[in-house]
């Protein structure tokens, strides 16, 4: 087996079956299906950017962040492959296969958070009224008021900045068995806490619909891993990985990878659709605020 194969069975497979389903239930989205509160995104009408705008510029921040980490890394041997077993054609010191995974990823999160969506309750907003628009029968927001308390917030930043510091001070440790987790730290924690930062009510608004996304997604994309590297198509550094793996075969910090990157990309296409945080893209949405500076009461 090649990483051709296993990119085009494992990932694009799967990406074509969900968008197959995500596009029929595009066409009949008022079925009455306890989802449909995310139909509005489907037909252009969210006050946040629609849901291709939004995959389009996760994939192409996924490419342009990821690059540079995993050109390092496949440079500095945390992992290498099998020339016999790709392509051949490289884009720095990655292989071809290993620059289509990314947006291929991107799309199967963000396919599967879709399908999810159509068949998930609605979320309530802070007053425990259901969700639909983001707008309220006055032509107003109708999310309630939520805001980061300072401590929460100071709290959030600091440990943050904790982990980045511990992942730059593994990076510096005599130790090479903490490589791999102290990049994975200093790559994955910034993005991550700007997210929460900035969209943290919304995401623990749908916290239920986040967990089914990545959980499901990331522990697949280990099973294809962990298959990948019993074929031999790409090997971990054991002398750059704690040891720790799982089923004898996968390095816990390729489950740490796939994790935070399914977390970061269904985090990504919530918070550009939802309205709320395109409003105000700070931890404070007030209530009320309008859906545009020139908004009226309905009458």
């Amino acid at each position: 087996m090649t990483y051709a194969q296993v990119l085009a069975f494992g990932v694009v497979v799967p990406v074509i079956g969900l968008a197959l389903l995500v596009a029929r239930d595009r066409r009949r989205p008022d079925r009455g299906r306890p989802g449909r509160e995310w139909t509005w995104a489907w037909r252009g009408q969210s006050r946040g950017w629609s849901v291709g705008v939004v995959i389009v510029a996760l994939i192409v921040v996924a490419m342009v962040y990821t690059a540079p980490w995993d050109n390092h890394l496949i440079a500095t041997h945390v992992w290498r492959y099998r020339r016999a077993l790709i392509s051949g054609i490289v884009v720095g010191e990655m292989p071809l296969e290993e620059v289509l995974f990314f947006p291929a990823q991107t799309l199967l999160v963000c396919l599967w958070l879709l399908w999810l969506a159509a068949r998930e309750p609605p979320a309530r907003d802070v007053s425990g009224r259901a969700l639909g628009r983001d707008v309220a029968s006055d032509g107003k927001r109708a999310i309630g008021h939520w805001v980061w308390p300072p401590m929460a917030l100071a709290l959030l930043l600091s440990a943050s900045g904790c982990l980045w510091l511990i992942g730059l001070i593994a990076l510096r440790a005599p130790w090479r068995s903490v490589t791999y987790l102290g990049w994975e730290l200093v790559w994955v924690v910034p993005p991550l806490a700007l997210q929460v930062v900035v969209g943290g009510d919304i995401i623990w608004r749908y916290r239920r619909l986040l967990c089914v996304t990545v959980l499901p997604v990331a522990l697949y994309l280990c099973v294809i891993d962990a298959l990948a590297i019993g074929e031999g198509i790409w090997t971990i550094d054991p002398a750059q990985t704690l040891g720790i793996r799982i089923a004898g075969v996968l390095p816990i910090e390729e489950l740490i990878f796939f994790a935070a990157t399914s977390t970061l990309v269904a985090f990504g296409l919530l918070l550009g659709v939802a309205g709320q945080a395109r409003l105000m893209p700070f931890p404070r949405r007030p209530r009320g605020w309008p859906t545009k500076p020139s908004a009226t009461k309905a009458s």
